[in-house]
């Protein structure tokens, strides 16, 4: 007779939990006490179940907010800094019109999109003239180079890049199974958020994507939200509450022999189990052996065992 038998382990979920944190900073630690102590005997999993905060962390900071013109041809020079915000061209536009006008100048300059392109166009009259040599100017937000610009009419030399967030990760140290640009980073979570600055951020995931959790019991946990570069988000003071979801996993095989479903208590050491656990997360397959008692007699068989 032929014992060798396809077998997948799957999932039988069981008990679960919620986890709660909160905090002002987009990188804070949780402290549990007491502590929660999981089954050694049993593998977790843990998921993003809700995340909530506004669309408040801004393009503009003290590293590019400084715009310099001159009205009269490069013998004066006068310097506008951008109050720290989100903005579109739009609104970088509106600003920089009205503190020329608060510095009592008649508003010879335009920064607008082009949406073909992808560009910005800058539009100077009347001798006005723009420096973006300063390291902290807005030159590559609005896709134009460190230079001095005293054309009418001049197009960016690169795409706008008002969009510094593309990306929000949610990661969380207690779970293994992620990589971020080739590097084991602790992501469990990414989206983009679908509404404009200004309003509230509601992202309640309809498949929850469960990564292992690589601790028998958690003491404390370290949260953070950050960009698509791993840089932490400025949220300026907002609160953001997250809620995680922890489940325990039960193991049940399947055999592709008998076309069904069986429960198999397999005898391993915790050692044993640890290493199968961890080829598992990591979608390996491993061959192994089990035995079982048929009648008085133990029959071996062995298996080909994959995650599913």
């Amino acid at each position: 007779m032929n014992f060798y038998r396809k077998l997948h382990l799957i999932p039988n979920r069981k008990s679960h939990f919620q986890i709660v944190v909160s905090d002002n900073k987009t990188r804070f630690t949780t402290q549990f006490n007491p502590h929660i102590q999981l089954k050694k005997n049993k593998g977790y999993e843990i998921a993003l179940a809700n995340l909530e905060t506004y669309y408040s962390f801004p393009n503009i900071t003290e590293e590019n907010y400084r715009f310099m013109y001159s009205p009269d041809e490069g013998l004066t020079w006068f310097v506008i800094f951008i109050p720290e915000g989100s903005y579109d061209m739009e609104d970088i536009n509106k600003v920089i019109e009205q503190k020329i006008t608060k510095n009592g100048h008649c508003n010879k300059i335009t920064i607008s999109a082009n949406t073909n392109t992808l560009k910005a166009v800058l539009i100077l009259e009347n001798g006005y003239q723009v420096d973006f040599c300063p390291p902290d100017s807005i030159s590559s937000d609005v896709g134009f180079n460190n230079d001095l610009y005293a054309t009418n009419y001049q197009e960016s030399e690169n795409p706008v890049n008002i969009l510094s967030v593309n990306s929000i990760l949610v990661n969380n140290d207690i779970i293994s199974g992620s990589y971020l640009n080739g590097q084991r980073y602790p992501t469990i979570y990414s989206f983009f958020p679908g509404v404009f600055p200004g309003y509230k951020i509601i992202e309640t995931p309809s498949n929850l994507v469960y990564l292992p959790v690589t601790l028998d019991a958690i003491y404390s946990m370290q949260t953070s939200l950050t960009d698509q570069n791993g840089k932490l988000l400025n949220l300026r003071g907002e609160n953001v509450p997250i809620t995680f979801r922890v489940q325990e996993i039960q193991i049940k095989i399947y055999s592709a022999y008998k076309k069904m479903y069986t429960n198999v208590s397999v005898n391993i050491s915790d050692k044993q189990k640890e290493e199968l656990k961890k080829a598992l997360a990591t979608g390996a397959n491993v061959s192994s052996s089990f035995s079982r008692r048929s009648g008085r007699k133990r029959c071996h068989r062995r298996y080909a065992v994959a995650a599913e």
